[in-house]
Parts: structure tokens; sequence; C-alpha cells
């Protein structure tokens, strides 16, 4: 009965310390009276556990760390904080979460998903614009997935101008099928687009091995400037549109004439690209 004690306790600590939540001495029933477990994890939980995929903090993006929150929270509703915890501990990887771990003190699952968010989930402003004009459209990506993709990333971004939106789902499009539809058509919204690509039936266009290489070709460069251009010419306009709305007396006159010829160059440069995809009509749409 003796070695059956020790075994316990052997156990008890040393699922303790791999957790580092254990503060008391361990017995036979489990943790210390100033444990704040309780009880050792069921064998029912840690089979399911085993179910949910590691988070890997070193090398996680938003995505992935947005992905593996909410398994992770769907896997442990109605559990007890305290076994929320330690399935969070066993499948958090990584020299970086285990630092972030070791000096922070969690002790609720609010706390947790509070900290877990704004070290892994959240992005500033700035970062998220950037991550805006860097998401490209994956392989097998429908319309409608896309549009909610780019929809979310403007939302998150503050983004909310429909115009700009469009802009940024229009540049991460990679299929000329998509490119050439939207180009000839009088768009100017996401849901537009994606009205158009449900219509036309390309909502899941054939995909050309050449559009998702890994590195951009001779055609895809001055391309993409052009759009990385049209984007640049389209927040420089808004930027003078605020002002215009709440401007001083002294710089009103001079704002509103500076506004004309930005908005104009836009549309110029917009047209300019289009042609340079080989199309024959040009949208009117003022940006």
């Amino acid at each position: 009965m003796a070695s059956t004690n020790g075994f316990d306790k052997f156990s008890t600590e040393n699922y303790a310390n791999t957790y580092g939540h254990y503060t008391g001495e361990a017995n036979g029933s489990g943790y210390g009276s100033s444990s704040p477990y309780g009880h050792g994890m069921p064998s029912h939980i840690k089979n399911a556990v085993r179910m949910l995929p590691p988070f890997y903090s070193d090398n996680t993006t938003v995505d992935k760390a947005r992905t593996f929150w909410d398994a992770f929270e769907r896997a442990t509703f109605g559990l007890s904080d305290a076994l929320r915890l330690s399935v969070f501990r066993d499948r958090l990887k990584g020299s970086s979460g285990e630092n972030w771990w070791m000096y922070s003190q969690i002790d609720d699952f609010e706390t947790l998903k509070t900290r877990f968010h704004n070290q892994f989930v959240c992005q500033t402003p700035q970062q998220m614009i950037e991550r805006l004009k860097t998401t490209k459209r994956s392989r097998g990506m429908s319309a409608e997935v896309w549009g909610d993709l780019i929809s979310g990333l403007c939302d998150a971004a503050q983004c909310f101008d429909p115009q700009m939106r469009y802009q940024y789902f229009l540049a991460g499009i990679r299929n000329k099928e998509w490119r050439s539809a939207l180009a000839t058509t009088m768009v100017n919204s996401i849901p537009q687009a994606v009205a158009v690509l449900l219509y036309k039936n390309l909502h899941l266009p054939v995909e050309d091995e050449s559009e998702f290489m890994e590195g951009p070709t001779s055609q895809q460069v001055p391309e993409n400037a052009m759009m990385q251009r049209i984007l640049e010419l389209i927040e420089s306009t808004q930027a003078v549109q605020q002002q215009i709305l709440n401007p001083s007396r002294q710089t009103r006159r001079n704002t509103v004439a500076a506004a004309i010829p930005t908005n104009h160059w836009s549309r110029v440069l917009l047209c300019i690209f289009l042609q340079h995809l080989k199309l024959t009509k040009c949208p009117s749409t003022s940006l």
C-alpha cells in the first residue's frame, strides 16, 4: 500500500510540476489544499485533448492562432477553468509560448482568453493594413470565402469604405478569369463582385498553375506595382477627403484644390492598369 501511495504522490507532483501550478504538498488523494485544481485531469478529457492539435507558438500566424483558439474553446466548453487551463498548457508548444506562459499570471479562463488574443491574435491597424496589401487568394478558395476573408480583414483594420474594400479584394486575386469578369462589369464593392462571379458561374474558377508560383512572374510584377500605386492613391485621396470634412479656415481652399487632381489621377491609373491587362472596357466608376 505504501508503494501505491508513493506512486500516486510521484504522479501528482510530476503532473503539477509539468503544468507549473502545483503549490501544495501532494498526497494520495490529489493536490494539496492550496492548489487551484483539486484533482488531476480525467482520462476521458485526456483522450479529448489528444484530438486537439498543438499550438506551435514560434511559427504561428494570426489565422493559425485564431483557428487554434476557436477549436480549443469549443473542445473545452463546459469544463471548469482549472481543467481548461490544463488543456491549454498541454497543447502549448514552442519557446515563445513557454516564456509567455511562465511569466504570466493566468488563473482563470477569461484571463487566458484576453491574454492569448493580446499576445497572438491582436494586431495594430497599421499591421492589419499591411496584411491586407499582401494577402492573396489561395487555390480552391471560392468567391464567397475570398470575399468573407477580405471583409473580415477590412473590419479588423477599420477600413469601411466600400470602394477601398473592393480594391483590396481585387488586388489579392490571382485568377485572370476573375479579373476579366470584374473589369468588364460596373462593380465597386465586394458583395457586388461576389454576386457577379456567382451569376457568371465563376465562383470556383479553373486554376492555372502559373498563378500560384512562389515568386511573381515577369507579367505579374508590373501589374502588382500598378495596383499598389492605385491603392496608395486611393488612400491619399481618402485622407484628403477627411481633411475636407474638418478643415481649418486657412487650409480649406488649398485642400479642396488638391483633392481634384488626386481623384482624377486615381481614375486614370485604374484605366491604364485595366488596359495593361488587355481589357477593352474601362469602368467609369469614380474612385
